[in-house]
């Protein structure tokens, strides 16, 4: 919900001000709080009911509602605000003044608990993935080309690979997740990097290719394993993105990082390519 949005709702449920703020300061670092709000500066909006609450002494139903607001827009775009509006919402459940607050709103921020509980157990489970793919990595990762590593380097240390047949500058495919450079006719090793601001973000690695009448009954097997070892590991099933009998993906998502396991396959062929990058271009 926008912050204009809210700040008009804000106001018109709650009308009587003094009876819940009556010391002058704490009513004026909750008016310049409201204010705050309105022009969408979320941070400043803690400041000011920090301040109230300091004044009173102690806080109530109605700063914390505002508080449970303004931390919910903060947590839209930083998860680190997840764990501190849960702790909000449950000093609003225990507020002495919660009972006689307005109902809608008492409403509102119940649903927004079965909601923040949803998130709360999808980032735990992200941050446990994050754990297992650092162990991962140890395994199956490589470190010529581990993410963070400047692209200026790696394409030094690897000048072969950023020409093509015709001996000219290999150029990148420009993506929504980055610049990736495919190196064509890699059956097995490197296969592309994704570049962003000059950093590598990505890659991908073919970890295998079948050719011939058998190709796909082979390849069907040879993926089955993988991902079965991969799962042992995670100790978790993916997520499925597609799931058809020539393609399947599967990611595990963490904070920072996605690994994913991408099978393809066609008359006489089947491979499979292993992907790594980074979750903030993982879309």
């Amino acid at each position: 919900m926008k912050p204009a949005i809210l700040f008009i709702i804000l106001c018109l449920s709650i009308l009587n001000t003094s009876a819940q703020i009556s010391s002058p300061e704490a009513k004026a670092a909750y008016l310049l709080a409201e204010e705050s709000f309105e022009k969408g500066e979320m941070k400043t909006v803690l400041q000011y009911l920090e301040e109230a609450t300091a004044r009173l002494g102690a806080s109530n139903a109605k700063i914390l509602y505002m508080q449970i607001m303004a931390q919910r827009e903060l947590a839209n775009t930083d998860p680190t605000y997840l764990e501190k509006l849960d702790s909000t919402i449950r000093q609003f459940e225990n507020a002495p003044d919660a009972k006689n607050f307005n109902e809608e709103k008492v409403l509102e921020v119940l649903k927004l608990k079965l909601k923040l509980k949803m998130e709360l157990e999808k980032k735990q489970a992200e941050e446990k993935i994050e754990i297992k793919i650092t162990e991962f990595l140890k395994t199956y990762g490589n470190p010529d080309w581990e993410l963070g590593t400047s692209f200026p380097e790696f394409k030094s240390k690897f000048p072969k690979l950023f020409v093509d047949i015709f001996k000219k500058a290999l150029l990148p495919a420009a993506t929504s997740i980055g610049d990736i450079y495919p190196f064509l006719g890699v059956t097995k090793g490197l296969k592309s990097v994704t570049v962003n601001n000059n950093r590598i973000t990505g890659y991908s690695e073919s970890l295998f290719q079948h050719t011939g009448s058998e190709s796909i009954v082979k390849g069907k097997i040879a993926f089955s394993d993988l991902l079965q070892q991969y799962r042992s590991h995670f100790e978790l099933m993916p997520v499925t993105v597609i799931n058809s009998p020539s393609h399947q993906l599967y990611q595990w998502i963490g904070t920072k990082r996605v690994v994913e396991i991408y099978f393809f396959s066609a008359e006489g062929f089947a491979g499979c390519d292993l992907s790594i990058r980074e979750s903030s271009f993982n879309k």
